[in-house]
């Protein structure tokens, strides 16, 4: 499926804490495109999902590095896992990130 369709269904689906969205995301956190990666790191980060960090961890430590355009800055995607881990372990604090700006196409 052609990437700008996933990454938007990954923001729509991550409304929905169910079980089955929270395993898909924590998958997509290894795909090909640095797009879905990021967007399923964002995702997971907003929903609060303690059980994410260790995958989270792991994408932080592995991932190719490659840059992702959010609002108007690129960030690495090891950041973006970082920032993603600290939403879960800090929602009080506004992290303020947004979506990848590819999804607003």
């Amino acid at each position: 499926m052609n990437p700008f369709v996933r990454v938007g269904l990954i923001k729509a689906v991550s409304v929905f804490p169910e079980e089955e969205v929270l395993e898909t995301l924590i998958e997509l956190l290894t795909d090909q495109d640095e797009d879905v990666r990021a967007v399923a790191a964002i995702a997971l980060g907003k929903m609060g999902q303690p059980r994410a960090i260790p995958a989270l961890q792991r994408m932080a430590l592995t991932d190719t590095n490659q840059e992702t355009s959010i609002d108007g800055l690129c960030e690495q995607n090891s950041s973006l896992a970082k920032r993603a881990i600290q939403m879960i372990l800090h929602p009080e604090q506004e992290q303020g990130i947004g979506w990848p700006d590819i999804v607003d196409l």
